[in-house]
């Protein structure tokens, strides 16, 4: 009987062993969604997200070697019971830190996603940590500025995005850009252009 107890005790002490050479072995897990910002107007409900790219056959790859993210999400609230939801996903073309003189990476959603003409559009972008503004201007030449912001250490370390600047809104209806440009923070034009990929 005590020889018994002894095998069974050397066993489990063996299954623990390898349980726990396991979990040091395995890859770290990829990088999580970290909201940007997100809101409310009347019916229609929005969010933007980031990370970097990588799902269970990436985890553990380096940041440097991973494209940045956005994931932009809509929601139509019609009733208590009835809802229309859409989400929009969109990577840097290229791994590692953006470009400040380069376009940035941008993604925009709808409401509705389909149809009619757009009741809400939510933006998101990201920049190169060199890029502290933003001018955005539409067609007969109206522009706005917008400041971008610091990823804070939890979004930095969770979506794996330190080194990054960020910008996330919604507006009323179609957003309609002719031109962007990226502004540093002694006011200089790192690039400007059109937008890659044209919201309207």
């Amino acid at each position: 009987m005590g020889r018994l107890l002894k095998r069974i005790a050397l066993t489990a002490i063996a299954g623990m062993a390898l349980s726990v050479s396991s979990a040091i072995a395995a890859p770290a897990a990829s990088s999580a969604w970290v909201v940007l910002d997100h809101g409310r107007q009347g019916d229609y409900l929005w969010t933007v997200k980031a990370r970097r790219s990588g799902g269970p056959a990436e985890a553990g790859a380096q940041s440097d070697r991973r494209e940045p993210c956005l994931l932009v999400g809509t929601k139509w609230m019609r009733s208590r019971f009835s809802y229309g939801r859409s989400r929009y996903r969109q990577c840097a073309d290229a791994p590692g830190t953006p470009v400040a003189t380069e376009a940035p990476l941008v993604a925009s959603g709808v409401v509705p996603s389909s149809g009619s003409q757009a009741r809400l559009t939510a933006v998101g972008m990201i920049f190169s940590s060199r890029v502290r503004r933003v001018r955005i201007t539409y067609a007969g030449g109206n522009s706005t500025t917008i400041p971008t912001s610091r990823f804070s250490p939890a979004q930095s370390r969770d979506g794996e995005l330190s080194g990054l600047r960020y910008a996330a809104f919604s507006v009323r209806g179609p957003w309609c850009p002719e031109v962007m440009a990226s502004i540093s923070a002694s006011g200089r034009t790192l690039w400007e252009g059109a937008p890659e990929q044209h919201p309207c």
